[in-house]
């Protein structure tokens, strides 16, 4: 094969690796158009069937449907620059496994919803430090909220300096829902005075979200326990079952076998 035709056959081959690499961006957007579209009618769906049962801060719940509502919900830190904002596309970017159409769609603002079990954990975010957190199976961590005020402390007294003022005031909502696996409701986006109303304020209404989220565990955890104590009460019968046909093959005595089921029953 001759120079000329070499090169033709590198020309042909290197056109055709970018026809395909174009051919699979286009096959990607297609399918992230697809999954958005999905995701919208999805949250659509449960929107149409959501009746507030609680409303505080920036949270609603549906006790009835086990379902509660994050107002403008997004996957972005309303700030146009600074390291909070960086964490909040990272964080997006690592819960999702680089997934683009979720996080395009996370860094939209709207309406979602979600169910009582897609709830993994929170965190109350102060510039760059965890003032309060909570989540299923672990108890309130980091800041302690109190007073109508909202003052907090644990997280930003004691052994940390009191700020003066911050610039970031933001929660964050660890979801189980891959396709919005962590929420970012911004409450401050600009320096603020500790000592100021919108500060207070700002962080009353952080206050109320987060007893909304709080209620939602409770209630999780609560409807695990009825699930771990019916699971125990049905291992209980079927370890019964099995006493009573040693039982009945003379295996065991009756009082042997009283005695197991009173322990099995916790009687």
């Amino acid at each position: 094969m001759g120079i000329f035709e070499k090169m033709k056959a590198t020309t042909t081959e290197l056109g055709e690796k970018t026809q395909n690499a174009i051919d699979n961006k286009l096959e990607e957007r297609d399918a992230s158009k697809k999954a958005a579209q999905a995701e919208k009618e999805k949250n659509q769906e449960l929107l149409s069937i959501f009746k507030a049962s609680t409303e505080l801060g920036d949270i609603s719940i549906d006790i009835e449907n086990r379902l509660f509502k994050v107002k403008h919900a997004t996957g972005m830190i309303k700030k146009n620059s600074g390291a909070l904002m960086k964490t909040g596309k990272a964080l997006a970017a690592v819960y999702t496994l680089g997934a683009s159409v979720a996080i395009e769609a996370a860094m939209k603002p709207d309406d979602k919803i979600f169910h009582f079990e897609d709830l993994d954990s929170y965190e109350l975010i102060e510039d760059d430090s965890a003032i309060s957190s909570g989540g299923l199976g672990s108890a309130i961590a980091g800041g302690v909220l109190l007073g109508g005020a909202g003052a907090i402390v644990g997280g930003m007294t004691g052994k940390k300096k009191q700020k003066k003022t911050i610039e970031n005031l933001v929660l964050q909502i660890n979801t189980k829902d891959i396709s919005f696996p962590c929420i970012m409701v911004t409450y401050i986006k600009k320096e603020t005075k500790v000592s100021s109303n919108a500060y207070k304020e700002a962080l009353s209404l952080a206050k109320q979200s987060i007893q909304c989220l709080d209620i939602i565990i409770k209630k999780e955890e609560e409807l695990n326990n009825v699930e771990t104590q019916s699971q125990d009460n049905n291992d209980a019968v079927t370890q019964i079952k099995k006493f009573k046909e040693l039982l009945d093959i003379g295996a065991i005595t009756e009082e042997e076998f009283n005695t197991k089921k009173k322990e099995l029953l916790n009687l």
